[in-house]
């Protein structure tokens, strides 16, 4: 009211306006490096699932490949083996001329095992390191039933078992079918398993790392890290196996079946009976990543502090820098005794409500109030007497003076003002009798004050000026004083046009 309120109110929240965008830019900002950081991280955590899924399927295909040539190289011995077999004349030669012809060519390492050649009643009859071999049987064994049942059946490779050494070995074999067809007994050989052993051996991988190669019906055939428990373990309740064992290649997420260490396993079937699985654990796979985004992740948490304690501080600098400027504003518009806005702020107030005014094409009105005899009752009772006297008057118009867009100042002296935007000349008349009888009933220094009004209302026009107002206000103010005092006197409607001629 003493102000301007609506004024007043809107530049103060533009003020503190300030401080808030400051915050929450600093919260936009720091939340958009926030999602950055974290859509870096989560491509640099699917890069290391990449890398390492590349890096299996490699090792994969490297194995494989090493396998497969071996398996393919000795497989070649068994086909030879089994159709040499049945040639006819291959029963009217030698013994010694025989074993030269079927198992001159066959492949011999380190780690296969003799060719045995079994009739269709499985008992043994040739064996590649010797012309007089022991007696043995193969009809009980997987490897003879199964080609004995199917005859479509190809390579077979079976489950790990003791060889005749007692080492842990696989056993390759094929078919011998007769000219008619018929069942002839089979060729067989084994691989021993340190054929593998020294395969994965050579591989450096992390500690929980795995390499898992098992045949066609989900048989371990071999594990690295070595565990005797697995090897002839069937998987085929394990989750994704069916995947492994009909995919030619692929990956999937699972926990290890021995030790439960959640992997990420990749796998290769180069053709042969055979699959590589190669399983990398989790944790090898993002330990670097898990490194490097904690790092990050604290180093962002750390900035991100920071900058939001810095954006609060300057914040909470700015909030009292507003808050000193709001003051500062406020004793700039403010008359220091009274409280009641001084000349200037009068002087813009009543150009704003002029120009308001003359856009709505309502009244403006304007009061000025002077108080009586003031010289003598400040020469009379002293200054500090006459300080009182201004503050009662000052509360005696700004009780009267109620609507937030009016506005109250003391216009100099002892003289005060109050502009009324919408109000005309019978209304502020009324108004301005109000105050004088609240002036008239003060009781200052045993005495009574009194004080004389000049009304003035005027419906504005472009062509006019916020002086005429004034003018016909203090002409009214100085018809009361010629009247008497202690009066309020209504000036007459000026006319614009009139000052403009």
């Amino acid at each position: 009211m003493f102000l301007g309120k609506n004024v007043a109110a809107t530049e103060l929240a533009a003020l503190r306006l300030s401080p808030r965008c400051l915050i929450v830019g600093i919260l936009i900002i720091v939340t958009s490096f926030s999602i950055i950081c974290g859509s870096v991280l989560l491509n640099m955590r699917h890069a290391a699932w990449e890398l390492a899924r590349q890096s299996s399927e490699n090792l994969a295909s490297t194995l494989d490949a090493d396998i497969a040539r071996n398996i393919e190289l000795y497989d070649l011995s068994l086909r030879a083996v089994a159709a040499n077999m049945t040639l006819p004349e291959i029963n009217d030669v030698s013994p010694s001329v025989r074993h030269l012809i079927l198992f001159d060519h066959a492949a011999t390492a380190k780690h296969f095992g003799p060719l045995k050649v079994f009739d269709a009643a499985g008992n043994l009859m040739l064996n590649a390191s010797s012309l007089e071999p022991a007696p043995d049987r193969a009809l009980d064994r997987d490897y003879f039933q199964a080609h004995r049942i199917n005859a479509a059946l190809g390579l077979f490779i079976g489950r790990p078992v003791a060889s005749d050494t007692g080492e842990l070995s696989i056993y390759l074999s094929r078919r011998i079918s007769l000219l008619d067809g018929t069942f002839g007994g089979i060729v067989a050989g084994s691989i021993r398993l340190s054929y593998f052993h020294d395969l994965f051996r050579r591989v450096k991988g992390e500690p929980e790392d795995t390499l898992t190669l098992i045949d066609k019906d989900g048989t371990v055939v071999m594990r690295s890290p070595f565990d005797m428990a697995m090897i002839g373990r069937n998987l085929r309740d394990a989750p994704g196996i069916d995947r492994v064992l009909t995919e030619e290649s692929g990956w999937l997420k699972a926990a290890g079946v021995a030790d439960g260490i959640p992997r990420q396993f990749v796998w290769r079937d180069g053709g042969q009976p055979l699959v590589m699985l190669v399983g990398k654990s989790l944790s090898s796979i993002y330990g670097p990543w898990n490194s490097d985004a904690l790092r990050i992740v604290l180093a962002m948490a750390v900035l991100a502090l920071l900058a939001i304690g810095a954006a609060l501080l300057l914040a909470h600098e700015m909030r009292m820098r507003n808050v000193v400027e709001a003051q500062l504003a406020r004793q700039a518009a403010t008359d220091g005794l009274t409280g009641l806005s001084n000349r200037r702020r009068f002087d813009e107030v009543l150009q704003q409500e002029w120009r308001r005014a003359t856009r709505g094409r309502v009244p403006l009105a304007l009061l000025m109030i002077d108080a009586d005899h003031f010289k003598a009752f400040n020469d009379m009772f002293g200054h500090q007497a006459g300080d009182r006297a201004l503050v009662g008057i000052a509360s005696a118009v700004a009780s009267e003076v109620r609507r937030s867009g009016d506005l109250v100042a003391r216009y100099g002296g002892e003289e005060f003002a109050a502009i009324l935007l919408g109000v005309d000349a019978a209304e502020a008349a009324a108004l301005g009798e109000r105050i004088r009888l609240g002036i008239e009933k003060l009781a200052l220094e045993g005495t009574h004050c009194t004080a004389s009004i000049g009304v003035a209302s005027i419906v504005p026009t472009a062509n006019g000026d916020a002086a005429d107002l004034v003018a016909a206000a203090d002409a009214a103010l100085y018809e009361a004083k010629a009247r008497g005092r202690n009066q309020c006197c209504v000036a007459p409607t000026p006319n614009p046009l009139n000052r403009a001629a």
